[in-house]
């Protein structure tokens, strides 16, 4: 089994209506990468998720999903994946 690892940043900003919307996620190479963007997503305001994912490279199955940083003004309905 040959595993890849690879740090995710997913952001999501509050519209017009109030309502979250998610943007595209972001994949990094360093866990230094993905929170320092994670990081500046907050500061300007939006809810951001960086994360460890390691993928089975064959399969194409996450092994493991490990959370690093978490910021941001959730909201009561906010559910993060």
């Amino acid at each position: 089994m040959i595993q890849s690892t690879v740090y995710v940043v997913l952001i999501w900003r509050m519209d017009a209506g109030g309502r979250l919307k998610a943007r595209r996620p972001c994949g990094f190479a360093t866990a230094q990468q993905a929170v320092a963007r994670a990081r500046s997503a907050v500061r300007r305001g939006n809810v951001a998720v960086a994360s460890k994912r390691t993928i089975d490279t064959e399969t194409d199955e996450i092994v493991e999903h490990l959370e690093i940083f978490r910021g941001g003004r959730l909201l009561e309905n906010f559910v993060a994946i």
